[in-house]
């Protein structure tokens, strides 16, 4: 946005009118392009590394996700569903998020959505 072009064009500071360098609608529109390239970017790289079991985070505390079934890891369309899942649970003031605390095998909504567990190792 700051490198973009712009063009000169009126606008209120403190109810003041003044110039202002106001980024032109191509400058918005490659932000946005380049913004949302970069959120699948790193959508498809966290879901590819969750999807072999353990995401860097995941990693530094030690714990990963598997397929609660086999014990294998859940592979990267499932990882994929698992994180748009996250929105769900957090949806009702987090509740799905909490639920893991009342659930007898520790699943959050997004693990109970994808058949996952999270485990030590």
């Amino acid at each position: 946005m700051f490198a973009g072009p712009k063009h000169i064009d009126t606008c209120t500071i403190n109810h003041e009118v003044r110039l202002c360098n106001v980024p032109t609608p191509a400058t918005v529109g490659a932000t946005v392009a380049l913004g949302a390239v970069a959120a699948v970017i790193y959508i498809v790289l966290y879901c590819r590394r969750v999807g072999r079991g353990q995401s860097w985070g995941q990693q530094a505390v030690g714990i990963r996700v598997v397929d609660a079934e086999t014990g294998q890891p859940i592979g990267t369309g499932r990882a994929v569903g698992r994180f748009f899942g996250r929105y769900l649970s957090a949806v009702p003031c987090y509740l799905g998020f909490l639920w893991m605390l009342w659930d007898s095998r520790k699943q959050t909504w997004h693990d109970k959505l994808t058949n996952s567990l999270v485990v030590r190792g």
